[in-house]
């Protein structure tokens, strides 16, 4: 988890990146935004973690890896699960997952 950290403090620095580092990004979920607003943020931070030079796996490319169903019952485990997060991991062969809630504040 300290590469992802790095990996998101490089895109915000513009400095190079770890080529090496995969990263899952199955999609940010929505608190008071739209399902559009929450996929547009989601695939905007799957582009800049690309830009700074990870290799990134966006939502499309895990339905696609893994098939929906397979997705679904991986990342409907609890959040607080590290199994589950484990799991979804080494299915997909990134050394990191981005997860997370955009919201807005009022």
């Amino acid at each position: 988890m300290h590469a992802l950290t790095l990996a998101v403090l490089m895109v915000a620095t513009g400095a190079p990146a770890l080529p090496q580092l995969k990263i899952a990004s199955p999609g940010l979920t929505g608190v008071r935004v739209t399902d559009k607003e929450a996929t547009f943020f989601s695939e905007h931070l799957a582009q800049q973690l690309a830009a700074a030079g990870a290799k990134v796996s966006s939502d499309r490319e895990i339905s696609a890896l893994l098939g929906l169903e397979r997705k679904r019952q991986l990342l409907g485990c609890s959040e607080s699960s590290s199994q589950c997060v484990t799991e979804l991991a080494g299915a997909l062969g990134v050394d990191a997952l981005v997860v997370g809630d955009v919201a807005k504040l009022q």
